[in-house]
């Protein structure tokens, strides 16, 4: 048993740094923006303040999307930003993070779509109780990441820099009316 789960966890960084070459050289296609892309799908630039991350840690490639739909557990978070992930991922963080560093808070992962690398967006995690290699997710995020039940996502962990201001233009005067 304990030969068969080594070989998992072989076969499991294998599989992220496979993932990771991928998307890394789809990237280096890509034409460079100036700043941080404003949409979603848009690249973004890597901040000087982000370390490289080891790809086994922090990375976590071959998870299957699922909504919120198909879990046994009824979540009523349809309208939020929160995906739920196996805790086997938390407790690859927390291996990550043990001793000197402290796990980022809250915990953000940009999440892709491994089909069509221009489609990514950013998650918090609602909870860690998901099934193996799968990931709970809003309909609205799938349908941004035009992704199909079942379909493929690549995992990376993030540490997005706090808001400190944004602008908004009212579409409807009524809006400005009511803020």
């Amino acid at each position: 048993e304990e030969a068969d789960s080594a070989l998992a966890a072989q076969l499991d960084r294998e599989a992220a740094e496979a993932a990771a070459a991928r998307i890394a050289a789809q990237q280096r296609r890509r034409p460079a923006y100036s700043g941080v892309g404003t949409g979603y799908g848009r690249p973004q630039a890597r901040p000087s303040w982000r370390r490289a991350e080891s790809a086994s840690q922090t990375q976590f490639p071959g998870v299957q999307a699922f909504s919120f739909a198909f879990m046994e557990k009824k979540v009523e978070n349809e309208d939020s930003d929160k995906i739920v992930l196996h805790h086997s991922v938390l407790e690859s963080l927390m291996t990550r993070f043990s001793g000197h560093r402290q796990l980022p808070n809250p915990v953000t992962f940009r999440v892709v779509n491994e089909k069509n690398p221009e489609r990514a967006t950013h998650c918090g995690v609602l909870e860690f109780t998901a099934d193996r290699r799968v990931a709970y997710m809003p309909s609205w995020v799938m349908r941004n990441l035009e992704l199909g039940e079942g379909d493929t996502v690549f995992l990376d962990l993030r540490q997005l820099q706090p808001l400190r201001s944004v602008k908004m233009l009212a579409v409807e005067p009524e809006f400005a009316k009511t803020v």
